[in-house]
């Protein structure tokens, strides 16, 4: 049973060894910035919850104008 080389897995993939350094850099940028996003907070479940208001009373007044 032989061993994969580099050459074998870019034969592989179709890919010339530059194109492959560059998608290996992309998606190790890409990953980075998910893990800082994610570290922030801006990637995480949203929570909800829900409250009942107790009763109160709404007052509504309507103007009516003009902008000119």
């Amino acid at each position: 049973m032989a061993q994969i080389t580099y050459a074998d897995v870019l034969q592989y993939l179709g890919l010339e060894n530059w194109q492959f350094i560059g998608l290996a850099l992309l998606l190790l940028a890409v990953w980075s910035v998910l893990v800082v996003l994610y570290k922030m907070g801006a990637i995480r479940k949203v929570q909800v919850n829900r409250q009942k208001l107790s009763s109160f009373e709404a007052v509504y007044i309507s103007y009516e104008g003009s902008y000119n």
